[in-house]
């Protein structure tokens, strides 16, 4: 395998052993052609092909008759270009037949900018960035703080004196177990990559 890293995004790359790079920094791969007898080489698109512009001499509209019945002079139109006629449209033909033997050249999809690096160098630019790790376990934190909420609002009617009588010994119990929840998802350090989540109350 070859690695590689974008030195414009950071984002790491991996070709097989047959991947090759050109000096302009395109990449592409090979197969021996004598193993695949009869190949032809990528299909060529062929551009659309327009009839050179015409140009329009200065000419005088036709008069037209208004609803009214009332004559309209026709619009002097000045000198002006229009585009030429299509003459043959944008089409694909096949590619040419490969001699036997030849390497045929498949090119990849891929930025210019990629730096051959090490394995470890590789895996490092795999690894999650900082602010990365931090805006999901963000997201995740608020989505259970939300949860959190929205339980303590529930339960805390119900172990309200003034609201609920008698209130229920376990109401009290889910909604200590609910404050703690939230207390320990706030205390989550969120730089870490897989921070350890406190459990939700059943």
């Amino acid at each position: 395998m070859k690695y590689y890293v974008d030195s414009a995004t950071g984002t790491p790359w991996q070709f097989g052993d047959t991947t090759q790079r050109r000096e302009d920094g395109t990449f592409f791969y090979t197969v021996e052609g004598d193993r695949l007898p009869g190949v032809y080489g990528p299909d060529v698109l062929v551009p659309a092909v327009y009839a050179p512009d015409i140009v329009i001499p200065e000419h005088q509209e036709p008069d037209t008759i208004d609803q009214d019945g009332n004559t309209v002079p026709g619009v002097l139109v000045p000198e002006h270009t229009e585009p030429g006629p299509l003459v043959t449209p944008e089409h694909t033909e096949p590619g040419p037949l490969i001699e036997q033997g030849a390497l045929i050249e498949y090119p990849i999809s891929a930025p210019t900018t990629l730096v051959e690096v090490t394995l470890a160098e590789f895996q490092a630019a795999q690894a999650p960035k900082p602010e990365k790790i931090l805006a999901d376990n963000t997201s995740t934190r608020d989505f259970l703080l939300a949860i959190a909420l929205q339980a303590i609002g529930g339960l805390a009617v119900l172990t309200n004196p003034a609201l609920t009588d008698p209130v229920d010994p376990a109401d009290t119990a889910k909604l200590a177990e609910w404050v703690k929840f939230r207390t320990d998802v706030k205390a989550v350090d969120l730089t870490q990559l897989e921070p350890a989540w406190p459990t939700r109350p059943a």
